[in-house]
């Protein structure tokens, strides 16, 4: 996907939209079946559509890329400390697989 298509479709996306594994949307609205939910599209029949304003959009980049960069050097994106790797896997076929916590205060940061 270009990053053309990502803005484009973060910029038509229901701020509400949670995902098809809740019932719910986080406005309380229930899902409609997958093939007929327009949360990701431009819905004209959703009382409570709403999308992201271009100032929130940004933000939500800028948090993103801060997330990515942290990552990188391994560094929590929460506290800035190291993460514990203490639960991932060492050795074998799913070796470096497992949860990474922020070692500061014990947020999940990412899952392999």
């Amino acid at each position: 996907m270009t990053p053309e298509e990502r803005k484009a479709m973060k910029e038509v996306s229901c701020r509400h939209f949670n995902g098809i594994q809740n019932k719910t949307c986080e406005a309380g609205l229930e899902y409609p079946p997958w093939q007929e939910c327009s949360c990701l599209g431009k819905r004209t029949d959703c009382p409570s559509y709403a999308c992201f304003s271009a100032e929130e959009l940004a933000a939500k980049e800028a948090a993103l890329q801060r997330s990515m960069d942290m990552m990188r050097k391994g560094l929590s994106s929460c506290c800035e400390a190291p993460f514990d790797t203490s639960q991932v896997i060492t050795e074998g076929e799913f070796k470096n697989h497992g949860p990474r916590f922020c070692s500061k205060c014990g947020k999940l940061a990412f899952m392999v």
